[in-house]
């Protein structure tokens, strides 16, 4: 509401000044309003632009103990249709074999990436191919449809802890 009240009284002071006392012999108000109201139209471009991208999101789970028995693990789901655009995993701990993670949903449908998400040191930047993958193809969910991920080979020491996130957009 203050940001509201503020963008009022900015225009009316813009409109006064260019409106009431801007004629030919005053050109140095005239240009003054004109910006005025050029600034007050790039805040309004501004907070649109901003608007675009919150629709992108990222949601990251810890995992302790990963075995390969982990299969159909429920990582979550929102309450809006998405397309998951990418999934990132870091491991903690020694991570002699590290993690191999798979996506699903909860209709058995397989999420595609670009190769196979293997889990990246928690020391190490995740890159494409390096802890981070992209989803190619079959990555969308409905609303409220859970995402879920398998651990596809066997991690050691299952001691280790990881932290799987995925990247999403809200359709």
């Amino acid at each position: 509401m203050k940001k509201f009240l503020i963008l009022i009284f900015i225009l009316l002071l813009a409109s006064t000044v260019y409106g009431a006392d801007c004629t030919n012999d005053d050109t140095r108000t005239c240009a003054d309003a004109k910006a005025s109201l050029d600034f007050v139209d790039a805040i309004t471009v501004s907070a649109a632009d901003i608007n675009t991208h919150t629709k992108t999101r990222t949601k990251c789970i810890p995992m302790q103990h990963m075995t390969a028995l982990n299969t159909n693990v429920i990582f979550g789901s929102v309450g809006y249709a998405t397309t998951v655009v990418k999934a990132w995993c870091k491991c903690q701990g020694t991570c002699t074999t590290a993690a191999e993670i798979s996506f699903e949903t909860a209709g058995s449908v397989d999420m595609t990436t670009s190769d196979a998400l293997t889990c990246a040191l928690l020391a190490e930047t995740v890159e494409e191919g390096d802890g981070l993958e992209t989803f190619t193809g079959d990555n969308t969910l409905a609303a409220y449809e859970t995402l879920l991920f398998d651990v596809d080979n066997t991690p050691a020491p299952t001691t280790d802890n990881y932290e799987i996130c995925v990247e999403y957009t809200i359709d």
